[in-house]
């Protein structure tokens, strides 16, 4: 196209990309796609037919982005306008599947909206504005971001969940399919539901990502203090289970997340003395 920007690239005479967009080496823009001036791609990237991307859009290498996306557009923040739209950033290896939506950050947001690496998002994904997705995370189809959620590493969310905005989901927790959540989700835990209930631990997931026996016995123990104990309020719980285990590594994960990443309550089982989900 005799753009310096457009080197090394593959664009069908379809799509419309702006002169003044970014397109990296190795690039593949399919049919009936839309690439707006503030745009920079990355090297090595599939963008198969329909995708709109515009927006200050930045986005790494070798991500699959599939029929039908659309990101950097305004987000449904009614407080601002397109003219006060603020950054998407994508990083590498990620799976965008058929129908998802991420949405341009706002003022509001330090980062703009951001995702990490080797991020799997499943058709009609919704990213809403000032979002972070961790490297790793899985979310699957129909899922459904707030504004500025966070999802941290390797967490997985079921389809059809709705994530309220301000939320936070902990690294390899687990989100039951078709769940309303309101509440903060500690990390390596399972919580389902409408009303959301915390209920137990993501065991299966523990042992795929090689934790070791150690480690998840002593999850399991924080667990049980903090959530199946019946002494003192939680706040005691939480010192009690500090007392013991502060200082390694895994349960300092699960301290630093409620006393420093969480924004929202933290969810508990429905049952004080529910136990169910740990022990296998």
């Amino acid at each position: 196209m005799g753009n310096n920007n457009f080197i090394d690239v593959e664009i069908h005479p379809t799509s419309y990309v702006d002169e003044h967009a970014v397109i990296g080496k190795g690039t593949k823009i399919g049919p009936w796609c839309m690439i707006g001036p503030d745009v920079v791609i990355g090297q090595n990237n599939i963008l198969k037919s329909n995708v709109i991307i515009e927006g200050k859009t930045t986005i790494g290498d070798n991500n699959l982005i599939h029929q039908f996306v659309i990101i950097g557009n305004k987000s449904h923040d009614l407080k601002f306008t397109a003219e006060q739209a603020t950054t998407v950033t994508i990083g590498n290896n990620c799976d965008i599947r058929e129908f998802t939506n991420i949405h341009a950050g706002t003022p509001n947001g330090a980062k703009g909206t951001w995702i990490g690496n080797n991020v799997f998002l499943m058709s009609h994904t919704h990213i809403g504005h000032d979002c972070e997705v961790r490297d790793g995370a899985l979310l699957s189809q129909a899922t459904t971001l707030g504004g500025e959620v966070i999802i941290q590493e390797k967490a997985i969310i079921g389809g059809c969940s709705a994530i309220h905005q301000f939320c936070t989901i902990g690294k390899y927790a687990i989100i039951g399919g078709c769940s309303k959540i309101t509440q903060d989700v500690i990390p390596y835990s399972m919580s389902d539901g409408n009303p959301q209930s915390l209920d137990g631990l993501n065991l299966v997931g523990l042992k795929r990502n090689k934790f070791s026996v150690e480690e998840i016995r002593t999850i399991k123990e924080v667990y049980k203090i903090l959530f199946i104990s019946n002494e003192g309020l939680w706040t005691e719980r939480l010192q009690m289970a500090k007392s013991v285990y502060a200082g390694n590594p895994i349960a300092d994960e699960i301290f630093n997340f409620i006393e420093h990443d969480s924004r929202r309550i933290i969810c508990k089982p429905r049952s004080k003395n529910a136990s169910e989900n740990i022990e296998n």
